[in-house]
């Protein structure tokens, strides 16, 4: 794991940014869905939830957590639908949903298969990943709404995205 400087976010974010508007704008299978129709079962798609170690949906809200170097995180765990995603980088972003603004280190992901679950029915869980807030206290993201994307491609070139909306509250300390 690793945290890219500053300058490097914001290259990174740029491209991932015109990359995801890029997606949307041609309607590509691998857009996010829509109120206009229900979701492709078939195309290759990320859900995002919590849980350290075993995947859970988001409800309406998460805590941040402290780590152990004095910064704020949320833990995030995926599910995997219709990719390989053994051995896929995921890129995992959060973004102000009130101001659309980043709020979160841009980070891309690669973890070994202890972190990885096949449940069998061509859904692959992901657990351990960390969203890193780019904030100096909680309150900066208390009760606001976090729109967190991930995105992730196979090593045969297939793309999938997810993303979830969720207030974020402080942790109980």
């Amino acid at each position: 794991r690793h945290v890219k400087s500053r300058s490097s976010r914001s290259i990174v974010s740029l491209i991932a940014c015109s990359g995801f508007v890029s997606l949307l704008a041609c309607g590509s299978e691998t857009s996010m869905s829509t109120d206009a129709g229900p979701l492709d079962p078939n195309r290759p798609r990320i859900e995002v939830g919590g849980g350290l170690s075993a995947f859970e949906p988001f409800g309406e809200d998460t805590r941040m957590v402290l780590g152990l170097q004095g910064g704020w995180h949320i833990d995030v765990s995926s599910r995997f639908f219709n990719i390989d995603a053994v051995g896929l980088p995921l890129t995992i972003e959060g973004f102000d949903v009130a101001t659309g603004q980043r709020v979160t280190f841009t980070l891309e992901r690669l973890h070994p298969d202890r972190h990885e679950v096949d449940t069998g029915d061509g859904i692959r869980t992901r657990t351990g990943d960390r969203l890193i807030l780019d904030i100096s206290s909680p309150e900066q993201l208390h009760e606001r709404k976090l729109r967190i994307v991930a995105t992730g491609q196979s090593q045969d070139g297939t793309t999938a995205t997810g993303e979830a909306n969720v207030v974020v509250l402080r942790p109980r300390l």
